[in-house]
């Protein structure tokens, strides 16, 4: 089975793919991804990698997604 994004969703993950493609520029983007925008604040990704990945709603993917960013995040702890 394969994930969705809701199409709100989809419109704010291509509207911040376009600010981070402008460098955050703003005056750069296309009417709907400033309508996308409007309610998000930009400031928390400014200078930070940052994006929103579609992955497929399957179980077992989805485990494995969560041990190997597991296993990430305690690798750099120690």
């Amino acid at each position: 089975m394969g994930g969705q994004l809701e199409p709100g969703a989809i419109r704010l993950k291509n509207a911040i793919d376009a600010l981070k493609e402008n460098n955050n520029d703003k005056t750069k983007l296309y009417k709907e991804h400033i309508e996308a925008l409007k309610n998000f604040d930009t400031s928390i990704i400014n200078d930070k990698t940052f994006s929103i990945i579609n992955d497929p709603f399957d179980l077992n993917i989805l485990t494995d997604l969560l041990i190997a960013s597991l296993l990430k995040y305690l690798s750099a702890s120690w």
